[in-house]
């Protein structure tokens, strides 16, 4: 099986419209792992004005960037450490001791026609 490029979108289980998480990267079809060690780009609520782009980086932190209020910019997700399926929900470690829970909605190969398709793990 070939490796694909993938989008994975997540909502935050206590407000699902509210920070829907979308990140894009290559999806191990054997481990349904992110694949490399590369930073994967992706998005908190990307298709709104509030949109903020990030980085995942190898470690599972979320870097929204030096333009984020400082003590909001980094973010800590084990979505590197998963096997990701549509339906598995973890949890994003916020500043201050604070966290949220989300569930993967959807996990779309891209360049593929339509949006219809998606991986169930």
């Amino acid at each position: 099986m070939a490796f694909e490029l993938t989008r994975l979108i997540a909502i935050w289980v206590d407000d699902p419209m509210q920070s829907v998480l979308t990140c894009d990267f290559i999806l191990d079809p054997t481990t349904h792992k992110m694949s490399g060690m590369w930073d994967v780009f992706g998005a908190i609520d990307h298709a709104s004005p509030e949109s903020r782009p990030f980085i995942l980086n190898r470690q599972g932190i979320i870097d929204f960037g030096s333009l984020a209020q400082e003590d909001m910019r980094y973010w800590r997700v084990p979505l590197r450490e998963l096997a990701l399926h549509i339906g598995l929900e973890f949890w994003i470690e916020w500043p201050h001791d604070d966290r949220g829970l989300y569930r993967i909605e959807r996990l779309a190969k891209l360049g593929s026609k339509g949006t219809k398709h998606s991986h169930d793990g």
